[in-house]
């Protein structure tokens, strides 16, 4: 009945982006209450304020998860560059640059809320809680690492071990230097990559 009515594509897509906002912001407090629980350093932004080894590594990292989550765009061929924007989804990122700068921003945002703050911190809460010896922020980010590669497509056991690893690269960044770094990092690698994508499509 409704899918004949004007407008109610706009409304259904404006409805999911309110309730998809909503449910990044009930992350974001949980996230927040969880990692004042779990972790003794900044959870929003630890900084570069010093030139260390340690920031060094994660500007190398970060370098890297940009690499890797971009370098199919540049080798990717005029067939498989169809085959991908004949799904729904990267049909309507790619109708226009809007469309990109939102979603790499909607992804940046909730993805790293989610898969970092959240549920690292969730796992290093209940860790801690139940008193097993190993090093709780470790395991967590492996185990958020491995939980981050079902919320991407996956082609071939290559693309979930790369995803596996860039969310490694994340989990790092999220305990070394705060929320926001990882944010920019991820916003960063979606940014280039679907930009690359958009000019070949064109």
């Amino acid at each position: 009945m409704t899918d004949n009515i004007p407008g109610t594509d706009v409304f259904n897509i404006y409805r999911a982006r309110i309730i998809d906002t909503l449910l990044h912001l009930v992350f974001l407090v949980f996230g927040v209450l969880l990692y004042k629980h779990s972790h003794q350093n900044n959870y929003f932004s630890n900084g570069f304020e010093e030139i260390t080894l340690k920031n060094i590594t994660s500007f190398i990292i970060s370098l890297l998860i940009i690499l890797f989550t971009n370098i199919q765009w540049f080798f990717v061929n005029e067939a498989q560059l169809e085959m991908l924007t004949s799904s729904s989804k990267y049909n309507l990122l790619f109708k226009n640059y809007y469309n990109i700068l939102g979603y790499s921003l909607r992804a940046g945002v909730g993805e790293e809320i989610i898969f970092r703050l959240f549920l690292i911190s969730l796992f290093v809460f209940i860790i801690k809680k139940i008193n097993v010896k190993i090093d709780a922020v470790k395991v967590s980010v492996v185990i958020a690492s491995l939980l981050f590669i079902f919320i991407h497509p996956l082609g071939n056991f290559l693309f979930a071990f790369l995803v596996f690893m860039v969310g490694l690269g994340f989990g790092y960044l999220f305990v070394n230097n705060g929320l926001l770094w990882c944010i920019v990092v991820h916003f960063a690698a979606d940014i280039i990559g679907f930009t690359v994508g958009y000019f070949k499509v064109m």
